[in-house]
């Protein structure tokens, strides 16, 4: 199962090249022959940017939950894990979140305290948005209202957490256009449900008054109002740049260092504009 990854992988900015030209890098997968497939057109070193590629959050293959066949893993197992480790944390913990969203019942408290903990540092939450967002057997998770566990834990470590959370959204995004641009409807979908899981948690952090996090969705919202007008000659960008806080910086960054084509910048706006409606929050 595959999703949302560079960010997941690099530290920002984490989309390769936004440009479809038919070498675009996957999102989800559904099922283990299409993720054998895609796990083949993977980058060998995924935080660097291939140049006319399409490297949206690719990451390795998410394991698989294991609900009830080990111990699940201490909080300082996940305090140390690396980015692949956190995966298979990641796994058993969002396996046993969608139990408890399935049943109703409190999520155990030993597994609360394991997620903040992965949540806590930068591999250990990227590894878990690949096994939260990607698997298909997690919908019970995103269906609203969503468990407190989840949403308190992302809360718990902001700085980690806050440009992670609006990057899962931009980033499918943009990558869907890509797939439906090559032609692969599969991966398009793929993508589809990522970028609908990760609005889903956007929402509901916002309704939630997460600090920062609504100045952090309008800054990227800025950078890309920013770089269409340089693109467009409307501006040779020096003066706009004037005008944008550092956060507006590090976003316009990300926007130029991916390349993303005026149909994909039109579409993470309309998608975070949609997001921020949703929550209530003023755009």
């Amino acid at each position: 199962m595959l999703l949302s990854a560079v960010s997941l992988v690099c530290a920002p900015p984490i989309v390769g090249s936004a440009r479809s030209n038919g070498a675009a890098h996957p999102g989800v997968v559904h099922h283990a022959a299409l993720q054998s497939r895609v796990l083949r057109l993977l980058p060998r070193e995924p935080c660097r940017r291939p140049r006319g590629g399409a490297m949206f959050m690719a990451f390795a293959e998410t394991p698989q939950p294991r609900v009830g066949e080990q111990r699940l893993s201490s909080e300082g197992a996940a305090q140390r894990a690396s980015f692949g480790e956190a995966q298979s944390i990641g796994a058993e913990l969002a396996a046993r979140l969608s139990e408890s969203c399935a049943t109703g019942a409190p999520m155990p408290q030993e597994a609360v305290a394991v997620l903040k903990a992965l949540l806590s540092h930068t591999a250990g939450a990227r590894g878990w948005f690949v096994s939260l967002l990607t698997n298909p057997t997690f919908e019970h998770i995103f269906e609203p209202p969503l468990h407190n566990a989840l949403l308190e834990a992302i809360e718990a470590s902001p700085k980690t957490n806050i440009r992670l959370v609006v990057m899962n959204v931009a980033m499918p995004t943009a990558t869907e256009l890509i797939h439906l641009d090559n032609g692969n409807s599969e991966l398009a979908d793929a993508s589809r449900m990522t970028r609908d899981r990760a609005s889903k948690l956007l929402v509901a952090l916002l309704q939630r008054k997460m600090p920062g996090l609504e100045e952090e969705i309008k800054s990227l919202l800025r950078a890309l109002q920013f770089e269409a007008a340089r693109q467009d000659g409307i501006s040779d960008g020096s003066e706009a740049d004037s005008m944008l806080s550092d956060v507006d910086k590090q976003w316009l960054k990300f926007a130029r260092n991916w390349e993303y084509e005026e149909n994909q910048r039109a579409a993470i706006h309309q998608q975070l504009v949609q997001v921020l409606t949703a929550s209530g929050s003023s755009d």
